[in-house]
C-alpha cells in the first residue's frame, strides 16, 4: 500500500463518527459493563448525523462524506450540535451514568468550539475527534489510555497527506478537541 492509500485508510478508520463509536466501547467497562449504553450512544450520536450527511450527499449539497470544503461543513456541524444537545437530554432522562453525561457534555462543547472555529477557519474535525478521544482514554485508563495519543499525529498526517488540511488546520483541530475535552472534564472533577 502506498502512502496515499495508507492515508485514505487511516482517514476512514478514524473518521469522527467511528471515533465516537470507539469512545462508546471504551466507556463500557467504566459504566459497570452495561452493554446497553454503547449501542445507544452510537444510535443517538452517530446514526442521525451520518444519515444527514448521506442525505446532503444525495442532494448534491456536499461533495463527500468527509466534508472537505469549509462552506459545506456549516449545516452538518449545526445539525451535529443540535443532535448532541438533544441526545444529552434524552440520556439524562434515561438515567445515564454521570460519566457518560460528562463525556457527552465535553464532546458537545468541543463540537461547538469546532463549529465556531469553522465559521472563520477550516479546522480538522478528524484531529479534533481523535484528540478528544485520547483525552477520554487517559481519563478512563490512565497511562494505558495515553497510548491512544499516538493516533493524533497519524490521523493528522493522513489528513495532510490527502491534501484535505494543512498542518496548521490539523494542529488547530487537535488543540480544540483535546483542550476543550480536558477542560470540561476537569471542571466536572474527572481529572
Amino acid at each position: 500500500m502506498n502512502s496515499r492509500g495508507a492515508a485514505k485508510f487511516v482517514s476512514a478508520a478514524f473518521s469522527p463518527p467511528l471515533v465516537v463509536c470507539y469512545g462508546a466501547v471504551a466507556l463500557l467497562p467504566r459504566v459497570g459493563g452495561d452493554i446497553f449504553w454503547a449501542p445507544l450512544i452510537i444510535a443517538v450520536f452517530v446514526g442521525p448525523p451520518v444519515a444527514y450527511v448521506f442525505y446532503l450527499m444525495r442532494r448534491g449539497a456536499v461533495s463527500g462524506f468527509h466534508l472537505s470544503k469549509r462552506p459545506e461543513r456549516f449545516r452538518p456541524l449545526k445539525f451535529m450540535v443540535i443532535n448532541t444537545a438533544a441526545g444529552m437530554l434524552v440520556f439524562s432522562r434515561l438515567g445515564s451514568p454521570a460519566l457518560v453525561l460528562d463525556v457527552v457534555l465535553a464532546c458537545l462543547i468541543a463540537l461547538l468550539a469546532v463549529y465556531a472555529a469553522t465559521l472563520g477557519y477550516k479546522v480538522s474535525a478528524h484531529s479534533a475527534a481523535i484528540s478528544s478521544l485520547a483525552v477520554v482514554l487517559i481519563l478512563l485508563y490512565g497511562a494505558a489510555g495515553a497510548a491512544g495519543a499516538v493516533l493524533i499525529p497519524v490521523v493528522s498526517w493522513a489528513r495532510v497527506r490527502l491534501d484535505t488540511h494543512t498542518a496548521a488546520q490539523t494542529v488547530a483541530g487537535f488543540i480544540i478537541g483535546g483542550a476543550v475535552t480536558f477542560a470540561v472534564l476537569a471542571l466536572k472533577g474527572r481529572f
